[in-house]
């Protein structure tokens, strides 16, 4: 059983693009974007030099989801007990749980 990474600040939100690109976002800067969005923009200037096409972005996501596709990316997978393994490893959670392990 691996544990959840350290790098992944799970109260932050990811811009994520259609390119693999991630954007770490305030909820304040997810609400101004889902806005601009809403009001039909077609670009959204993402620093003070920098704009992005509205129609590159793929969502907006939370830490957690962010991980679980990473994870999944590196070969790893969920148990039905929420614990994370990796590639070709069994299960043994089941059997941990039982022994209160």
């Amino acid at each position: 059983m691996t544990q959840p990474s350290k790098e992944i600040d799970i109260k932050k939100l990811y811009l994520m693009t259609f390119s693999g690109a991630k954007f770490l976002i305030t909820q304040q800067q997810a609400d101004k974007i889902t806005e601009l969005i809403n009001q039909g923009a077609k670009v959204i200037k993402i620093t003070e030099n920098d704009f992005m096409g509205v129609s590159d972005f793929r969502g907006i996501y939370n830490a957690e989801v962010v991980e679980d596709e990473l994870r999944r990316k590196q070969g790893q997978w969920k148990c039905e007990y929420g614990n994370w393994h990796e590639k070709g490893q069994e299960c043994g959670c089941a059997i941990a749980k039982q022994y209160g392990l």
